[in-house]
């Protein structure tokens, strides 16, 4: 199972399908090679077995409602006592500026509840607190390129430059609860969101109601 800790160059994420102000007018077409997939893909492993020449689709592909913004919106840092869970991006605000002070229970409070003793069990020793803090300093920008709902959740597509010059994008995702916008791992083993995730990752995304795909370069890509 997957765990959403920010350790330099992973994080994965959950969000509801009610998204702010933005409306949908259009789909989001995700394709990937399945070689980049989290969950290997049985076709694959058993061709691999016989030793011969994959003959199968060799790509995986879903389409779900969403968009992709024109100018990606930044997310700056806040503080614990003006943190703002009410909208996904002040969740996500939230949750990377907890990470860079390196407060457990701020880190914990962006998760849905059903995460919490996950999380706790990610953070039971000050080294992994320590890592997650140092990882998050490098950060020097953050920025939301778009989204997609899936189910009952937004996925948000997260774009972060780092000090050393490269950059990652990455498919977030939170769900809207009475105690506003929370971050939930549910769909860690979930195939549609893993596509998502490797797609804007390693693959390409294509807007309906644009005429380019978006490409991500080869130094945006990492292992998770």
């Amino acid at each position: 199972m997957r765990i959403t800790i920010l350790l330099i160059c992973a994080i994965l994420i959950c969000c509801s399908s009610v998204f702010g102000e933005d409306s949908i007018n259009g789909n989001l077409t995700f394709k990937v090679n399945k070689k980049f997939l989290w969950m290997p893909d049985e076709e694959i492993i058993e061709e691999n077995k016989k030793e011969v020449i994959l003959k199968k689709e060799k790509f995986a592909e879903v389409t779900l409602p969403g968009k992709l913004y024109d100018l990606p919106k930044e997310i700056k840092d806040t503080t614990k006592k003006k943190a703002d869970k009410s909208t996904p991006e002040g969740l996500v605000a939230s949750y990377f500026s907890a990470n860079k002070v390196g407060d457990f229970k701020w880190i914990l409070s962006n998760f849905h509840d059903d995460d919490k003793e996950e999380i706790t069990k990610t953070f039971s020793s000050e080294k992994a607190l320590e890592i997650t803090k140092n990882a998050a300093k490098t950060i020097t920008a953050i920025h939301l390129t778009g989204f997609a709902n899936y189910k009952d959740y937004t996925l948000l597509f997260v774009k972060q430059n780092f000090k050393q010059g490269n950059n990652i994008t990455e498919a977030l995702a939170c769900k809207k609860t009475e105690n506003g916008w929370k971050l939930t791992n549910s769909l860690s083993d979930d195939k549609t969101f893993d596509i998502v995730f490797a797609a804007i990752r390693d693959g390409k995304v294509l807007d309906s109601t644009k005429t380019k795909a978006t490409i991500l370069k080869p130094e945006a890509r990492f292992i998770r």
